[in-house]
């Protein structure tokens, strides 16, 4: 059997227990997902959902096809590998109805093409990011999260054709859902998302980046710390995180949290970052301030709105300036909250709403 038959088969095969999954008398709805990380950004939209509708929820690993309560579930692969070379499966399923996706949006691998799944399905992304829009145009629908989230996607596609849906985050809603510590005693290092195939001198650099940070927080403060690298990192065991241990698994202050969710936000009283979007859902949850330390200097809007949620450190003296000074912002961030996020709260409830609309 050449690669192609085989390809062939294996699209077949995944094409027939899609459809034995659909109804013929209820719109089909697919949640699509390759990414433990990005599942908190359905909440629990695909079990409200499936009070009306057919909903299918399709993750990656086996492990997750319990999460939502109502749906049908199948693991169904992106690709496949084939002597060497990686191959994106085409299947075309003209009975579903909505694909609903919370992965990155890039369009060349294949996670939300325009055809993956079907061509005729109608498209509704769901966001990663509070406050950045997509580099792209061609999806149906998007979620938006935020005022600035819209301003952005409208300054960058002033002529799509994409219907921005002015939903809310509600990833953000399930952590408000917490209840929390009132004297958290930990500031939490949480990096951002790293390259799993970088370079080995580019993962010495950002090792030795928060290995430097993390013996300048044990060294300067009495605080607990605790180190979260991005989740992505311990599921992919990059070879930072085992360097990293290594060399500081001995301090008794020193915690490495590799949770999923937002488990953390319980004992942290400061969150620090180098540039994850972490951050802003911590701080709008907790009201709690993250401090930025020497971020990078860029345009995207992650960094325009800093101040809003905390403090942004040039270097290890203003950032001892900002650990000694009154760091409380819980106005300032509650403020900024109300005025940018869409429906706190009820994100969930609002988008349910407008599925059922474009179904209709």
């Amino acid at each position: 059997m050449t690669i192609e038959q085989k390809i062939k088969q294996i699209e077949s095969e995944y094409t027939q227990k899609l459809r034995s999954l659909l109804s013929p008398t209820k719109k089909n709805i697919v949640f699509l997902n390759f990414f433990d990380t990005y599942i908190k950004q359905f909440g629990t939209l695909p079990t409200k959902l499936a009070e009306k509708h057919n909903v299918l929820w399709l993750p990656l690993n086996a492990n997750e096809l319990n999460l939502f309560e109502g749906c049908k579930s199948l693991c169904i692969p992106r690709a496949v590998e084939a002597e060497g070379r990686v191959i994106f499966l085409n299947l075309d399923i003209d009975e579903i109805d909505l694909i609903i996706s919370s992965d990155i949006a890039y369009d060349n691998n294949c996670i939300l093409s325009k055809e993956f799944l079907s061509k005729k399905a109608k498209r509704l992304y769901m966001p990663h990011s509070l406050l950045q829009s997509p580099n792209l145009d061609w999806l149906d629908y998007i979620a938006a999260p935020s005022t600035i989230f819209e301003e952005d996607f409208k300054q960058h596609f002033p002529k799509s054709k994409t219907q921005l849906i002015s939903a809310g985050y509600p990833k953000l809603d399930i952590s408000l859902r917490q209840t929390f510590s009132t004297s958290p005693d930990t500031i939490t290092y949480a990096t951002t998302v790293r390259p799993i195939d970088r370079p080995l001198n580019i993962d010495a650099m950002m090792c030795g980046y928060d290995v430097n940070l993390i013996e300048w927080l044990l060294k300067n403060t009495t605080d607990k710390i605790a180190y979260r690298m991005h989740p992505t990192a311990h599921l992919n065991n990059i070879p930072s995180r085992s360097i990293i241990h290594n060399r500081l698994f001995a301090s008794e202050r020193l915690s490495f949290d590799e949770m999923q969710g937002s488990a953390f936000y319980e004992y942290t009283k400061y969150l620090i970052t180098d540039f994850s979007t972490t951050a802003y859902t911590f701080s709008l949850t907790t009201l709690r301030p993250s401090i930025f330390f020497a971020p990078m200097r860029t345009e995207r809007n992650i960094s325009h709105h800093i101040d809003s949620i905390g403090y942004s450190a040039k270097n290890f003296r203003h950032l001892k300036q900002i650990l000694d000074g009154d760091l409380d912002k819980h106005k300032e961030i509650e403020q900024f909250r109300k005025e940018c996020i869409f429906n706190v709260g009820s994100s969930e409830d609002y988008l349910c709403d407008a599925i059922c609309a474009i179904l209709s």
